[in-house]
Protein backbone atom coordinates (compact mmCIF):
# COMPACT_ATOMS: atom_id res chain seq x y z
CA UNK A 1 0.00 0.00 0.00
CA UNK A 2 1.00 3.50 -0.68
CA UNK A 3 1.64 6.08 1.77
CA UNK A 4 -1.57 7.66 2.49
CA UNK A 5 -1.30 11.73 2.52
CA UNK A 6 -4.12 13.43 5.49
CA UNK A 7 -5.67 16.63 5.02
CA UNK A 8 -3.16 18.43 7.52
CA UNK A 9 -0.27 17.07 6.07
CA UNK A 10 -1.03 18.12 2.44
CA UNK A 11 -1.79 21.46 4.02
CA UNK A 12 0.80 21.55 5.76
CA UNK A 13 3.29 20.87 2.80
CA UNK A 14 0.65 23.38 0.09
CA UNK A 15 1.73 26.45 3.26
CA UNK A 16 5.56 25.42 2.51
CA UNK A 17 5.38 25.66 -0.42
CA UNK A 18 3.71 29.08 -1.23
CA UNK A 19 5.57 30.54 1.36
CA UNK A 20 8.98 29.24 -0.10
CA UNK A 21 7.72 31.41 -3.25
CA UNK A 22 6.16 34.27 -2.07
CA UNK A 23 8.41 37.46 -2.29
CA UNK A 24 9.92 38.30 1.17
CA UNK A 25 9.01 41.13 2.58
CA UNK A 26 11.38 44.38 2.05
CA UNK A 27 13.99 44.88 4.79
CA UNK A 28 13.48 47.92 7.04
CA UNK A 29 15.68 50.66 6.54
CA UNK A 30 19.12 50.41 8.53
CA UNK A 31 19.43 53.45 10.89
CA UNK A 32 22.50 55.56 10.34
CA UNK A 33 24.87 55.05 13.31
CA UNK A 34 28.32 56.34 13.93
CA UNK A 35 31.06 54.95 16.31
CA UNK A 36 31.29 57.45 19.33
CA UNK A 37 34.17 55.16 20.84
CA UNK A 38 35.68 51.89 20.60
CA UNK A 39 36.24 50.16 23.91
CA UNK A 40 37.62 46.67 24.59
CA UNK A 41 37.45 46.31 20.64
CA UNK A 42 34.06 47.33 20.19
CA UNK A 43 32.37 49.86 18.84
CA UNK A 44 29.73 51.89 20.43
CA UNK A 45 27.70 53.61 18.54
CA UNK A 46 24.96 56.32 18.11
CA UNK A 47 22.46 57.28 15.59
CA UNK A 48 23.66 59.87 13.19
CA UNK A 49 20.90 62.01 13.50
CA UNK A 50 20.04 63.21 16.81
CA UNK A 51 16.42 64.48 17.41
CA UNK A 52 17.09 67.91 18.90
CA UNK A 53 14.65 67.42 21.78
CA UNK A 54 17.42 65.38 22.89
CA UNK A 55 19.99 67.72 23.03
CA UNK A 56 17.64 70.02 24.93
CA UNK A 57 16.74 66.56 27.84
CA UNK A 58 20.84 66.06 28.18
CA UNK A 59 21.10 70.37 28.95
CA UNK A 60 17.97 69.81 31.68
CA UNK A 61 19.52 66.83 32.92
CA UNK A 62 22.87 68.02 33.20
CA UNK A 63 21.20 71.84 35.00
CA UNK A 64 19.31 69.81 37.33
CA UNK A 65 21.76 67.15 38.49
CA UNK A 66 24.95 66.52 38.93
CA UNK A 67 26.85 66.55 35.45
CA UNK A 68 27.76 62.39 35.83
CA UNK A 69 23.74 61.41 35.82
CA UNK A 70 23.09 63.59 33.03
CA UNK A 71 26.02 62.04 30.95
CA UNK A 72 25.21 57.99 31.86
CA UNK A 73 21.17 58.58 31.08
CA UNK A 74 22.37 60.04 27.43
CA UNK A 75 24.93 57.79 27.27
CA UNK A 76 22.46 54.85 27.71
CA UNK A 77 20.40 56.38 25.32
CA UNK A 78 22.36 57.06 22.56
CA UNK A 79 24.06 53.27 22.40
CA UNK A 80 21.19 51.28 23.39
CA UNK A 81 20.68 49.43 26.84
CA UNK A 82 22.39 46.04 25.59
CA UNK A 83 25.16 47.97 24.80
CA UNK A 84 25.34 49.96 27.88
CA UNK A 85 25.11 47.00 29.83
CA UNK A 86 27.94 45.43 27.59
CA UNK A 87 30.29 48.57 28.43
CA UNK A 88 29.76 48.43 32.44
CA UNK A 89 31.36 44.93 32.49
CA UNK A 90 33.68 45.74 29.90
CA UNK A 91 35.10 49.52 30.64
CA UNK A 92 38.74 49.30 32.16
CA UNK A 93 39.17 52.63 33.71
CA UNK A 94 37.90 56.86 33.83
CA UNK A 95 40.10 57.14 30.40
CA UNK A 96 37.42 54.89 28.47
CA UNK A 97 34.49 56.69 29.64
CA UNK A 98 35.96 60.39 29.32
CA UNK A 99 36.78 59.30 25.55
CA UNK A 100 32.63 58.09 25.13
CA UNK A 101 31.10 60.62 27.24
CA UNK A 102 32.62 63.11 25.86
CA UNK A 103 32.26 62.06 21.96
CA UNK A 104 28.49 61.70 23.22
CA UNK A 105 28.30 65.28 24.33
CA UNK A 106 29.97 66.57 21.20
CA UNK A 107 28.04 64.94 18.97
CA UNK A 108 24.54 65.85 20.73
CA UNK A 109 25.69 69.70 20.96
CA UNK A 110 27.14 69.59 17.23
CA UNK A 111 23.48 68.42 16.40
CA UNK A 112 22.49 71.15 18.29
CA UNK A 113 25.00 73.63 16.68
CA UNK A 114 24.30 72.72 12.95
CA UNK A 115 20.53 72.66 13.32
CA UNK A 116 20.54 76.36 14.98
CA UNK A 117 22.70 77.21 12.16
CA UNK A 118 20.07 76.06 9.86
CA UNK A 119 17.82 78.78 11.57
CA UNK A 120 15.37 75.81 12.55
Amino acid sequence: MGARVTGTSARKKTEAAVSATETPAPKQAVEDRITLATIGGKDYTAPANVPFGLTLKYLDLTMRFKPQYAQIAIVKELIGQLAFDELTTSIKDKADWKQLVDAAADHLLGAAEKEAGQGN
